[in-house]
């Protein structure tokens, strides 16, 4: 350790091995420094941010609080990133109590404020039921979160659940927050004796001052290959003031491409319908869709951009964890098709 050589720049290799799509960076430090400082702190931070794969880090660890700041460092990267990208909102798909990497509720609010991040919604997890929404609801207002969703919805009417969610509706409204429900295809594939899937059902029935929607359009289309008769851009324009988010993911059509069969989430959901790809590579007709709602919205008055629907980019396939390179490259093809296409009308 006396005369060490100098190998070249950490970020610069880190920038290579994303190239050449490594699996996994272990950083190990030999140094016979144990104290962590502020100068190894910035570097991992900058390492974190930068590497595309899990990324792993060892030696001169001496204490649990440089524990907590090396794992909180995945937070950082996530949230910094995207808001280089140029995200403005992101919508959690959970976020049940403390964080086991010690991460809190606020903790990850400051984070998200630190880098000009709005949460826009966030899927609630977990069991769902009168007992438990009063703390999916604090944990909301804990991160700032202004709507609070359902996102597995039955896939035939069912009334009892009706009244449920008019009940947690009026419950979040009266903290302030919006209640949302999220379709997948079964509850659009089906129809009742006068033409109703049971997801219609579920708006018309719904108290509107209670329950609001979030439509995800890659599973509407879906849902068109078992009922044709759906419309999906229809279905947001004769409903159009209960629909306050969309999730804006992109699919093949049916035997257009081979049937992705390493995700079983996308397996469950889709069968034999629409094969999930990356945000703009895609069959969706996404101009036509936007388009039409747009036309609606400014013929009622609306905003014509649609600005007052969030847009959440989704892709089911990239695997969470196990993929995290392909999450960043629907991140940013995403987005890049999203700025400059989806509200674009000619």
């Amino acid at each position: 350790f006396k005369s060490p050589s100098y190998v070249g720049d950490p970020l610069n290799a880190i920038r290579i091995f994303n190239d050449k799509e490594v699996d996994e960076l272990l950083v190990l430090d030999i140094s016979p420094d144990r104290k962590s400082n502020d100068t190894k702190r910035k570097l991992y931070s900058k390492m974190a941010a930068q590497a595309f794969m899990p990324t792993s880090f060892g030696g001169g660890i001496t204490s649990m609080e440089q524990i907590h700041e090396l794992f909180c460092l995945g937070y950082d990267k996530v949230v910094r990133r995207l808001a280089a990208i140029g995200y403005t909102q992101v919508e959690f798909a959970g976020y049940e109590g403390e964080d086991p990497t010690g991460l809190s509720r606020a903790g990850l609010a400051e984070l998200l404020e630190e880098y000009g991040l709005t949460p826009a919604g966030a899927h609630m997890q977990g069991a769902i039921n009168d007992s438990t929404i009063d703390d999916h609801i604090q944990q909301a207002l804990d991160l700032g979160v202004p709507a609070i969703g359902q996102a597995s919805l039955p896939t035939t009417f069912d009334q009892a659940t009706i009244d449920s969610w008019n009940r947690w509706g009026a419950r979040a409204a009266e903290a302030g927050l919006t209640f949302y429900l999220h379709n997948h295809s079964g509850e659009l594939q089906t129809t009742d004796a006068n033409g109703k899937t049971p997801y219609e059902r579920y708006i018309e029935e719904t108290d509107p001052a209670a329950v609001s929607f979030e439509l995800d359009v890659y599973w509407a289309f879906n849902a068109t290959v078992a009922n044709p008769s759906l419309d999906p851009a229809q279905l947001v324009i004769d409903h159009a003031d209960r629909f306050v988010l969309y999730h804006v993911k992109d699919g093949h059509e049916p035997g257009s491409q081979p049937p992705d069969v390493s995700n079983p989430f996308g397996l469950v959901f889709g069968g034999a319908g629409y094969s999930m790809t990356h945000l703009g590579q895609g069959d969706i007709d996404y101009e036509t869709f936007f388009n039409r709602i747009r036309t609606a919205d400014i013929a009622a008055g609306r905003p014509a951009d649609g600005r007052h629907r969030g847009y959440m980019l989704e892709n089911d396939n990239t695997n969470g964890q196990a993929d995290t390179k392909e999450a960043w490259v629907t991140a940013v093809t995403g987005q890049a098709w999203m700025a400059h296409g989806l509200r674009i009308a000619e």
